[in-house]
């Protein structure tokens, strides 16, 4: 042995041992549970887990599907890293499971994913292996439809699931299904949809999308009910909330190559869902605030000039001439008029449904918006 000429061996010999003993003597709890719900388990987990972290479904699951030819956790972490591979590093775990329990048949409520525990290990996998490939498939659709580039410019996770599960069932889609695929997932981020998602909903969306997979509804997935942007616009910019995150990806959405001071834009930008990406661009203090006066400016400062644009360079802002004009008048309500219309006529264009929108500040103060189109007509 390495340490039988060593001057310390006898210490080192002696540790070794008082090591050796601690691991063999070491006694261990066992708390054998029997068929119980995750509810019923999860306060067990708890108390025995000796960090006291709390346990998410994720952490429940792992535990209740383990095997030697199984586990959740491996499956996972392989379905993420080949999502990283396409440019989604960030997927939640818990987007990951909704989706092998889709995979495998279930729906993606709580009480739908318990019943992986009734699967064997075949089964598991088999899921596991459809939930990669059918994310796989979403991911690219976004990527190629939205000008995602990053999980966290989608507004909700459950959309993600849904369109994982419309890709794994579709056999041959058509051009006007992923044409409807995509003002499904415009209508449901603009009108901030599963913002109020409850499990009656969800489980009345997941049946509906995989009818429309399977041709049970045609071309037509939503109903093109009428859309107010009003709080999209007019929100507090903050990329933590949804209406925030729905505007980036407009402002996103026509790959502006260059700044409004004439600097180039990296397009890696897109790859990473930070605030400081996007500049001010407000005719008055007012509006500096609100998603409205944001712009694509992935650089440190002020916006120095807004000169020398062309009209294509505006349009890739959502901007036109009479913006800027109104905007260096330092006129609040010519600015709002005409960058609003632009929006609402290209959320007109990606839905498919009316648009309309009411300016109101904070306050709850109604401008004055008689000049104002709000009807949504041309």
């Amino acid at each position: 042995m390495r340490f039988e000429s060593h001057l310390k061996k006898e210490k080192y010999f002696s540790l070794a041992e008082r090591l050796l003993r601690s691991i063999k003597d070491y006694k261990i709890a066992v708390v054998k549970l029997g068929d119980m719900t995750i509810e019923e388990v999860a306060p067990i987990f708890e108390r025995i887990n000796s960090t006291g972290r709390r346990l998410t479904m994720v952490d429940l699951m792992m535990a209740a599907t383990w095997s030697d030819d199984f586990d959740l956790s491996i499956a996972i972490g392989g379905i993420k890293n080949l999502c990283s591979e396409c440019g989604f590093s960030d997927i939640p775990d818990v987007v990951v499971l909704r989706a092998i329990s889709a995979a495998a048949g279930f729906g993606i409520n709580k009480d739908d994913i318990q019943k992986l525990r009734g699967l064997k290990p075949l089964q598991l996998r088999a899921a596991s292996e459809a939930a990669q490939e059918s994310l796989s498939k979403a991911i690219v659709f976004l990527v190629s439809r939205a000008n995602v580039r990053d999980y966290g410019y989608i507004p909700y996770g459950l959309q993600l699931n849904l369109l994982a599960e419309y890709f794994r069932l579709s056999q041959g889609h058509s051009d006007a299904q992923l044409d409807e695929l995509a003002r499904w997932f415009w209508f449901t981020s603009v009108t901030r949809y599963f913002g109020r998602a409850n499990t009656g909903l969800i489980t009345r969306d997941i049946a509906r999308i995989r009818n429309f997979a399977q041709g049970g509804l045609g071309d037509f997935l939503f109903d093109k009910s009428e859309i107010d942007i009003s709080q999209m616009l007019f929100d507090r910019f903050n990329l933590r909330n949804a209406s925030s995150t729905v505007f980036c990806l407009l402002l996103n959405l026509k790959s502006p190559q260059k700044t409004l001071d004439l600097k180039d834009i990296d397009q890696g930008y897109l790859k990473e869902k930070l605030g400081k990406f996007y500049g001010v661009l407000s005719p008055t203090d007012e509006f500096a605030e609100m998603n409205i006066s944001r712009v694509v400016y992935p650089y440190f400062g002020e916006i120095s000039e807004t000169d020398g644009n062309s009209e294509k360079d505006l349009s890739s802002h959502l901007l036109d001439e009479s913006c800027i004009r109104a905007y260096k008048k330092r006129d609040a309500d010519g600015f709002i008029a005409a960058r609003g219309t632009i929006i609402r006529q290209l959320v007109e264009a990606l839905t498919g449904c009316e648009v309309n929108f009411s300016v109101r500040l904070e306050s709850g103060v109604l401008l004055d918006e008689d000049f104002l189109d709000l009807s949504g007509s041309e």
